[in-house]
């Protein structure tokens, strides 16, 4: 019987200051809660067809090649809002740029209508500025109003939301932009990470097996279901700087302290008006590449995302083509906005919008006896296809 259990493993996971350059990676700082961490070595193996005077082959030869860790995470939040979740070194590897505002944004507003809030005069200057961050208004004409931000022009201040306030806001109408940690697909500036993961050992508590990899880059998946948790799946692919090595037990790792909430009393908007369905997935679609170097103990350079491709579906209940005519929106090419939310405290809240869903299909499809459609969908948008808020 084996003394290492697949449930006693540990992953670490760290952003590298210079890519291809080791982390220092510790359990107290580092450690993501990950079900079924996977270790895959992916070599070549080059296989010989030489003659010598038996009718056997000889033995192949290894070549170069990279490591591979793969798991689940369940999305939740730190419990802090405004900052980054366990798994932020995935999105962030996977071409996702990270951005963290530590405190709410309060204001009144200086004007306001059904689709738009003008901010107050100190809102930033910066166009898009807060685009994926969710506001809600707190008091005045239209109170406990939740929406994200879909647009915003920093010399007007003028956000534009979705789905549309039910009440218009108006020059008494308060708000509270919520203190997140936001990512959003990015094309320059891309980051790498060092991962570690630890096999640690029943009968022998001193001793583990530790496998790493450096200058790795991510590629995700993320599927929701009402009354479920949201999963993300990820790979992790980098080069081995190094075969697994045995050293010290690394200690009790220390993790987010909160659990993630189920997808109930959740927001569901698709093309500005309340949506109900079974499921929702979204894939990332990172491409991740590495680059020949003959130099290199195994053959290949730092990873990095070469392309992307952002893809999903969702499979609303049928509804009538006075409510909603997914037909025609893919015939024609019409693109819809797609928002999900869930979670009800602060720093464990998740929020998913796709500014521009445009359908690649639209085919009957039945839950439980329900009728539904299935809508596969690509994120349409060059570096805003998708943003994903913990708030």
């Amino acid at each position: 019987m084996s003394s290492y259990r697949t449930r006693d493993r540990l992953l670490l996971m760290g952003i590298e200051a210079t890519a291809g350059v080791e982390e220092a990676l510790t359990v107290g700082t580092h450690a993501i809660l990950v079900e079924d961490p996977v270790p895959s070595p992916n070599f070549e193996v080059i296989e010989t067809n030489e003659v010598g005077g038996s009718l056997d082959n000889r033995a192949p030869i290894v070549g170069g090649g990279n490591f591979a860790f793969s798991g689940l995470v369940y999305m939740k939040g730190s419990g802090t809002g405004g900052t980054a979740p366990e798994y932020g070194p995935i999105l962030r590897s996977a071409a996702m740029a990270e951005t963290l505002t530590a405190a709410d944004e309060t204001g009144t507003a200086q004007a306001g209508a059904v689709g738009s809030i003008t901010l107050a005069a100190g809102a930033s200057a910066i166009d898009d500025n807060y685009i994926g961050m969710i506001l809600n208004t707190t008091g005045g004409t239209g109170p406990n109003q939740t929406v994200v931000i879909s647009d915003y022009d920093g010399t007007t201040k003028v956000a534009t939301v979705y789905p549309d306030f039910a009440t218009a806001p108006d020059i008494t109408t308060t708000y509270n932009i919520f203190a997140n940690a936001l990512y959003a697909p990015a094309s320059t500036s891309l980051e790498n990470v060092t991962a570690f993961l630890y096999d640690n050992a029943a009968l022998a508590a001193t001793n583990s097996l530790l496998r790493k990899i450096i200058g790795a880059a991510s590629t995700f998946n993320i599927e929701l279901e009402t009354r479920g948790v949201g999963k993300l799946n990820f790979t992790t692919t980098g080069i081995l700087p190094a075969n697994p090595t045995n050293v010290a037990d690394p200690g009790a790792a220390t993790f987010d302290s909160v659990r993630p909430r189920p997808f109930i009393n959740a927001d569901a908007y698709l093309g500005g008006t309340k949506v109900k369905f079974r499921s929702f997935g979204l894939d990332i679609g990172a491409e991740v590449q590495q680059s020949d170097d003959p130099a290199a103990q195994y053959g290949f350079f730092i990873a990095g995302v070469t392309a992307r491709n952002i893809t999903g579906s969702i499979n609303p209940n049928l509804e009538l083509l006075t409510s909603r005519n997914n037909l025609a929106d893919f015939l024609a090419g019409t693109s819809r906005a797609l928002w999900v939310r869930w979670g009800s405290t602060a720093g464990n809240r998740i929020s998913i919008f796709i500014p521009s869903a445009l359908y690649t299909g639209a085919e009957p499809s039945d839950t439980d006896g329900f009728n539904a459609e299935n809508l596969p969908f690509k994120a349409d948008g060059i570096d805003t296809g998708v943003y994903i808020s913990v708030y």
